[in-house]
């Protein structure tokens, strides 16, 4: 009977570790076709903080500085795919840290698929393209 459960004890372990995850999506911000800052999506829930990426806020041809200083994104896995929040960002000298954030969309990618934040015309912003690719990442 022991015998029994160490076999099949030992056959959940083997099965735990010969079962790969999935490779965490590299979340970029394109700015005029360049990658200006990327973040890994490697959590599985929302969270605030870092790790986060951000590109500054370029002024919409023909209009005034944007009112927003830059645009940021988090980024974690739902499934198979890269849940993408944008937030604007705007000097707040009433918040703690001097900035405040406002949320200004969110969708999910799949690999290799982009979408473009036009969004950002709102705070008189040229638009941001987000672009999710899985891959692992180089450091971990």
């Amino acid at each position: 009977m022991r015998s029994v459960a160490a076999l099949v004890l030992c056959g959940v372990s083997s099965i735990g570790l010969s079962a790969q995850t999935a490779p965490d999506f590299k979340v970029s911000l394109l700015q005029g076709g360049t990658e200006g800052a990327a973040v890994w999506a490697q959590r599985t829930e929302p969270y605030q903080g870092g790790p986060w990426a951000g590109v500054r806020a370029l002024p919409l041809k023909g209009t005034a500085k944007p009112t927003a200083t830059s645009f940021r994104v988090r980024s974690w896995k739902e499934g198979t795919k890269a849940r993408v929040v944008v937030f604007a960002v705007a000097r707040d000298e009433s918040a703690p840290n001097g900035e405040r954030e406002t949320q200004i969309a969110t969708f999910l990618l799949e690999h290799g698929e982009s979408k473009d934040v036009t969004e950002t015309a709102k705070y008189r912003a040229a638009p941001i393209t987000i672009r999710a690719v899985r891959e692992a990442p180089v450091n971990k």
